[in-house]
């Protein structure tokens, strides 16, 4: 049935009317939508991700690995007290975790748990670092292996310059224990801020047999500074090589702890 002349004049307005309004709606939404920026939260502007890559400054993080466990020890101090030592890899190239949560677990050759230790640390970005627990007791048990477990690892992209501090100048000592002393050298023209030092000593297979940790406040631009590191006991041998771990502890982790 054809429409009346009538009804084909209001359709033809209504069609006006809607073409109207949908092009003020457009000019609207056109004009006065914020511009995409670095922050929105929206994968826009040919992002690689949310708000990086591309135009952002900020790189995307990509695939994120986990962090490798490259071996641990545990080390008797005296009786029921032992040291653990565990080192660790991140092999992802820009992303770090200013705080991290662990736990180690020290087990007897029975696989029994006989102590449990939680910590703290942080992870800078394709770096190798020493997670250190001292003074465990366990109560006249012996372990004879650790284990770690990371809490559930918040990543981010870390871009803090990596502390131009190298170790030299190892000097060993056993009288009255065992002691290491070590040189430090800031080879950046700044000052050097907060500038944690893992040892490990090797012997002739490579297995690590004394372990420590210390931690500088400062070391002043393109100077030196000499660090000890002491053992309540004398080394049954002399160490093959000398392993030093030197990073820099970020603020983020600094303010955590207080």
């Amino acid at each position: 049935m054809a429409l009346s002349w009538r009804a084909q004049r209001q359709l033809t307005y209504f069609g006006i009317f809607s073409t109207i309004i949908f092009l003020i709606v457009f000019l609207l939404i056109f004009f006065f939508q914020p511009a995409p920026t670095c922050f929105d939260r929206i994968q826009n502007q040919e992002e690689e991700g949310i708000d990086c890559g591309g135009p952002c400054e900020k790189g995307c993080l990509g695939d994120i690995k986990n962090v490798v466990v490259l071996w641990n020890r545990v080390f008797e101090v005296i009786p029921s007290h032992y040291d653990v030592a565990v080192l660790v890899e991140n092999p992802n190239l820009f992303a770090g975790a200013p705080i991290v949560h662990y736990q180690i677990k020290l087990h007897d050759d029975k696989n029994v748990l006989v102590a449990l230790r939680g910590g703290t640390t942080f992870i800078n970005p394709q770096e190798r670092f020493m997670i250190f627990e001292s003074n465990i007791q366990t109560a006249n048990r012996v372990p004879v292996q650790a284990s770690i477990e990371f809490e559930r690892i918040p990543w981010e992209r870390i871009e803090e310059e990596k502390p131009q501090v190298t170790a030299f100048n190892f000097r060993m000592t056993q009288f009255p224990t065992g002691r290491l002393d070590i040189t430090l050298r800031n080879g950046n023209f700044l000052p050097a801020e907060q500038i944690e030092t893992a040892v490990a000593l090797l012997d002739e297979n490579g297995n690590a047999f004394a372990v420590s940790k210390t931690r500088v406040e400062s070391i002043q631009a393109e100077s030196s500074r000499d660090i000890s590191f002491t053992w309540p006991f004398l080394f049954e041998q002399e160490p093959k090589t000398i392993q030093t771990f030197i990073r820099k502890i970020p603020q983020k982790f600094l303010h955590s702890e207080i």
